[in-house]
């Protein structure tokens, strides 16, 4: 009698184990499925642990790559940090996303209309407004005055008491109290936004091998899914990565060039000490630079608009086959 009650328990034991695995396996997946639907998401933080080659509930807060915008209206945190902002329920949310924009009343706002916790507004007559590295937030009039309007602030918080809430936004956990702190050793770039912080590529092998697990019944049509997931790997395995590395390189060097070139300051003809045949020399020089500053801005504006198409393409196949990656479709 007592070897069969033994013999049920160790059969209970060893199913509830296989249970818990299963529910583990689906709780994965759905942290994995929410990384990959956020991909284009500025600010936004993974559940997947490239140390730990998994996803975990605690969300992973390192620091994304920095994006180059050219939009006045955009800023990126490097460092520690959270722009503070005010749900609409009342909640205050924390977010690294620097996706902002004006409304009709001047006031600086979230991508989803949020206001910041310490509201900043601008003038009703300005150009735009620019973002210091020291978090100081200046409106540029049409005159070309600066006028500082306020500070974009920052604030820190325990990443352990957070939650994801939606888009790039977090909130404190339920029942959680913390008072945040302010932080300025951080720096404010303006015209940039933070990257996701994970590699799509890790997320979707992970996927796949979750997919794999024999007997894994919790996923619906897993083999489809699967199927789906492998020829994405393949999209991404099959990039180009000498032209990737090119395409960085190429900015990075523009990027310099241009810095350079900005301060090349030609004196006025009237001020050179020069023989009349000097003179057209020093006038077609004249005009072979600003030949070149012109080509280098051309090169620059269509090295930028072919990294932003060929990372594009690569993310379109994502974005069409994410209804159908998702766990219970």
């Amino acid at each position: 009698m007592n070897i069969k009650i033994n013999s049920i328990l160790l059969i209970l034991i060893f199913c509830s184990k296989i249970f818990a695995d299963d529910l583990n396996i689906l709780e994965e997946y759905k942290l994995l499925y929410t990384d990959l639907s956020h991909f284009n998401e500025y600010g936004y933080k993974s559940f997947y642990n490239d140390k730990s080659n998994n996803a975990l509930p605690n969300i992973n807060f390192s620091q994304g790559m920095l994006k180059r915008t050219d939009n006045h209206y955009d800023c990126a945190i490097f460092g520690d940090g959270f722009f503070k902002i005010r749900l609409n329920n009342g909640l205050v949310g924390y977010t690294r996303s620097g996706e902002f924009k004006i409304n009709s009343d001047g006031e600086i706002k979230t991508k989803q209309g949020y206001s910041l916790y310490d509201p900043i507004f601008a003038d009703e007559y300005f150009s735009y407004i620019e973002i210091h590295n020291n978090h100081e937030v200046y409106e540029v009039l049409y005159t070309g005055e600066k006028k500082i309007i306020g500070e974009l602030l920052t604030y820190i918080v325990p990443y352990n008491l957070l939650e994801h809430y939606e888009d790039a936004i977090y909130v404190l956990k339920d029942n959680q109290t913390v008072k945040d702190e302010l932080i300025i050793e951080n720096m404010l770039y303006n015209q940039f936004l933070e990257c996701s912080n994970y590699n799509m590529l890790s997320v979707l092998l992970r996927m796949y091998y979750l997919l794999s697990i024999p007997n894994n019944n919790l996923i619906q049509n897993k083999d489809f899914k699967k199927e789906l997931v492998r020829l994405q790997i393949a999209k991404i395995s099959n990039q180009n990565l000498v032209l990737d590395r090119s395409i960085l390189n190429l900015n990075a060097n523009i990027k310099e060039i241009m810095v350079l070139m900005k301060n090349i300051e030609i004196p006025e003809m009237k001020e050179r000490n020069v023989e009349d045949n000097e003179i057209v020399d020093l006038l077609m020089m004249e005009i072979k630079i600003r030949e070149i500053k012109n080509m280098i801005r051309q090169i620059e504006e269509g090295s930028i608009t072919q990294y932003d198409q060929y990372f594009d393409a690569n993310n379109n196949y994502l974005e069409a086959i994410l209804p159908f990656i998702k766990w219970d479709y």
